[in-house]
């Protein structure tokens, strides 16, 4: 009988998974999924829903190029990424080892949002090929993380995403002006970079990050 009951507990667990990551894709979208993060959260999210409107418009995008050119599509798989995540560990489904090597990239992810603000307040230290190099060591470690547990759906979405945010066209543009430059002012792009550098901040000081 306990076996029985294991069986079906463990049956019950992993329909209620299914059933979570079912609402969840029916129900995805920018404005609903903005209701499982806190306020920080969504207001980051939406100055980088600004900033890749912003670049795409002003920019004539290689149609070879493999980015997206919705800015909606990529806030949202950046959400879907983060919540399907947030169920996984919700239902403890990551092993001690994958539990590590969240931590670590936990810990990657802080650092490299930590150069991202250095880059943006001391002019002239942008490093294109550090930040390209983090990006894609975060990248290939979330999808590590995330791949004995998403479909290759969740896989594709990673890459989307980090295909958009590691486009040296992109990160050049994002640092084009500098802080001291009186150009700056005028610049779009560099206001709402502003606008993002503040989130971060605030969420690397809470610990969010």
């Amino acid at each position: 009988m306990e076996n029985s009951n294991a069986s079906a507990s463990f049956k019950s667990a992993e329909l209620s998974l299914a059933i979570q990551k079912k609402i969840f894709n029916r129900m995805a979208n920018k404005n609903v999924m903005k209701h499982f993060i806190d306020e920080t959260s969504n207001h980051l999210l939406d100055n980088l829903h600004r900033l890749i409107q912003c670049y795409l418009s002003e920019s004539k995008v290689n149609k070879k190029m493999t980015i997206p050119k919705n800015s909606e599509k990529v806030v949202k798989n950046v959400l879907k990424i983060i919540i399907k995540i947030a169920i996984l560990t919700f239902n403890e489904q990551f092993s001690a080892d994958e539990k590590v090597n969240a931590n670590r990239l936990q810990m990657k992810i802080r650092s490299t949002f930590m150069s991202i603000i250095s880059f943006h307040e001391v002019d002239y230290s942008y490093d294109q090929c550090y930040l390209i190099s983090s990006l894609d060591w975060i990248r290939y470690k979330l999808k590590q993380l995330v791949e004995p547990h998403l479909s290759n759906k969740s896989s594709n979405r990673i890459d989307t995403v980090f295909n958009f945010f590691t486009d040296c066209n992109f990160l050049d543009r994002f640092y084009q002006s500098q802080r001291s430059s009186a150009d700056s002012q005028n610049d779009p792009i560099y206001k709402i970079r502003c606008e993002l550098m503040s989130d971060i901040n605030i969420m690397l000081e809470s610990g969010r990050f």
